[in-house]
């Protein structure tokens, strides 16, 4: 496994099943390896939320810490 050669990828899963991802080819394979995605949950107190990388998957970085991942409370009932 060399992750400077592998795509990129991961998704977001909850209570075990995965909801949007977001992947891109290696870097090297075309100009930009910068994939995204959003999306908005409606969840309960007992729900679980995490990211989890695609198998044979990396992260890249290229110093200026592009790699993020936000998570907001809109409202509590």
């Amino acid at each position: 496994f060399n992750p400077w050669k592998n795509a990129t990828g991961a998704k977001l899963m909850k209570n075990g099943e995965m909801v949007v991802s977001a992947s891109d080819i290696a870097p090297g394979e075309d100009t930009e390896d910068t994939p995204s995605n959003s999306v908005t949950l409606l969840l309960e107190p007992s729900d679980t939320v995490y990211m989890q990388m695609f198998a044979n998957r990396a992260v890249y970085t290229d110093g200026n810490r592009r790699n993020t991942f936000s998570g907001f409370l809109l409202y509590a009932w």
